[in-house]
């Protein structure tokens, strides 16, 4: 009986080391993942937090040297039996990656340095950056899948390999907080240049104004309307309720107030009254003791959000360069 459970157990022993050598293999290729994910995460927080360019860019090719050196890496992995399968998505995973940071997010750079220039370029650039996070976000799924078929053949469990290990939520999680934030923050911009385009042609007296006083109610109601169909972020409504403040602001100052501060200024001198000038000052007043706070708690409701949600991983503060 003894001599039997030994057999037995000398038969196991080539199993067992099958076993192993899989997890082993498996454990080798997430080392990688992880090091190229924790790259990510620093290359996501600068380009929320930072507007210095040149570091931005910095922190995506720190990214593609990581990149390569896990390509490298696991290429010099021996595969285990039945591991082959793994190692090939491992390195084509690698591969979109690194597609994605070298041209798909040197797009995005280009076109956040313009982005303030008009709505358009803006929604480009909003557009692009949300392309690329979902395409990171199928290559990473891809992986997570291979992952669980080879573990499945070689009888072993992984630990969260569904994208839902600190890391990667910690990604998935940003990436949600940015494009709900850009959804909002777009919806404002539009407005916002309505409202840009009013104010300067008022500076300057310039021809038209009655058409851009109505632009700029129309693109407020536009802008509520959207806001209203809108939630929190996880129950943070904070920063929707600032924008719905600061839209509903400019849309009744432009229906009201800015009717009558248009009517002066282009009427002739001789034919105003008293109530027109006063309308007019009037006007104008509630316009400076409103909108700089307004303003002022929209933004700040937009960096707390994205503070709660986008670790600042590094940046340094108040350090702002443009290229």
């Amino acid at each position: 009986m003894k001599l039997t459970r030994l057999i037995l157990l000398l038969c196991c022993l080539p199993m067992l080391s099958m076993a192993q050598d899989a997890i082993e293999f498996n454990n080798a290729i997430v080392v990688e993942q992880a090091m190229v994910t924790a790259k990510n995460l620093e290359y996501v927080s600068y380009s929320v937090h930072s507007k210095d360019f040149n570091e931005i860019d910095r922190k995506r090719k720190e990214i593609t040297t990581q990149i390569d050196a896990s390509i490298k890496a696991v290429t010099a992995l021996t595969a285990p039996e039945r591991g082959a399968d793994l190692k090939k998505e491992a390195l084509e995973v690698l591969g979109m990656y690194k597609r994605i940071f070298d041209m798909d997010f040197v797009e995005v750079a280009k076109l956040k340095q313009d982005s303030e220039s008009s709505y358009d370029a803006m929604e480009r650039y909003f557009e692009a950056q949300q392309k690329a996070e979902k395409q990171l976000d199928k290559a990473g799924d891809r992986f997570n899948r291979a992952q669980e078929r080879f573990a499945k053949r070689n009888d072993f469990k992984i630990e969260k390999s569904d994208g839902t290990d600190p890391l990667s939520k910690q990604i998935k999680k940003m990436n949600r907080a940015n494009e709900y934030t850009r959804k909002i923050f777009l919806t404002y911009f539009k407005a916002d240049k309505a409202h840009g385009a009013f104010m300067e042609a008022m500076s300057k007296q310039e021809k038209g104004l009655e058409g851009k006083r109505s632009k700029m109610e129309k693109a407020a109601k536009e802008a509520l309307g959207v806001l209203k169909e809108m939630d929190g972020f996880e129950g943070d409504k904070d920063y929707l309720n600032a924008t719905v403040k600061l839209m509903t602001f400019y849309k009744n100052i432009a229906a009201n107030e800015f009717v009558d501060v248009v009517k002066v200024a282009t009427a002739k001198q001789e034919d105003l009254t008293q109530k027109d000038v006063d309308n007019y000052n009037n006007g104008i007043q509630k316009y400076n003791n409103g909108v700089n706070a307004l303003i002022m708690d929209f933004n700040q409701k937009y960096s707390e959000l994205l503070k709660k949600h986008v670790p600042n991983v590094g940046v340094p503060k108040n350090k702002v360069q443009r290229l």
